[in-house]
């Protein structure tokens, strides 16, 4: 867990200097405003940031703006492609 001005984020994954967010949490309705600390890690992290990943336990895998909602069932597969 990354603790920054406030900012909480589950998991941080440094890629060669890029920053891959991460958020879990146990809705099984994500919203937009569930991505909040993502968006602004986002705008603090600015070019160094990869697109985020919001793992929750309903069964939606989507796109909401920058970041991705996958359900815990494909975390998995997730995270295995993050290294490719």
């Amino acid at each position: 867990m990354l603790i920054l001005d406030g900012l909480e984020i589950d998991l941080l994954l440094d890629q060669g200097g890029n920053l891959r967010p991460a958020e879990i949490k146990a809705t099984v309705n994500p919203g937009p405003e569930d991505l909040r600390n993502l968006r602004r890690f986002r705008d603090l992290a600015g070019n160094q940031a990869l697109n985020a990943t919001f793992f929750h336990l309903g069964p939606i895998q989507a796109r909401i703006a920058e970041s991705a909602l996958v359900p815990w069932t494909n975390v998995d597969a997730t995270v295995a492609g993050w290294g490719q």
